[in-house]
């Protein structure tokens, strides 16, 4: 086994990122973030730096790890759920609560068709949803 300890803080599950500001505070010996791989993934190099600086008190904020949503993505959204590519909110919570009604695997025991057209049509209810609210609070 090998160990990488830099003061009292062990390193060894650290990337490279994370080592090489680690240098620049070589009697660190506070809280290592609680997850290194998205520490390394995710954070800039400035969020790192600002996390050991202030010893683990100042963290990034979380970040929304979905992928962002294409104009394609939407218009699929949309068709699932039967709807014009300008409808409302209100329009799109119509529709979803009528089709999950309609599809719902509660509803339709048997159908391997009804239960992948439930998650098809809550996946695009929840994606609209996510765009059309961020759109009205902007």
């Amino acid at each position: 086994w090998l160990f990488f300890f830099f003061g009292s803080v062990d390193i060894s599950l650290a990337g490279p990122r994370v080592r090489k500001v680690l240098q620049q505070f070589p009697s660190y010996s506070g809280e290592m973030p609680s997850d290194l791989q998205q520490a390394e993934d995710l954070w800039t190099d400035a969020e790192i730096h600002n996390f050991f600086f202030s010893s683990g008190f100042i963290k990034p904020k979380t970040r929304d790890s979905r992928p962002k949503v294409t104009q394609a993505m939407k218009e699929e959204c949309y068709a699932a759920l039967g709807l014009p590519h300008d409808a409302k909110l209100s329009n799109v919570r119509q529709a979803y609560r009528k089709l999950a009604l309609q599809f719902h695997p509660d509803k339709n025991c048997d159908s391997r068709h009804s239960t992948l057209r439930f998650q098809q049509i809550t996946e695009a209810y929840f994606t609209l949803c996510r765009v059309l609210e961020a759109a009205s609070s902007t």
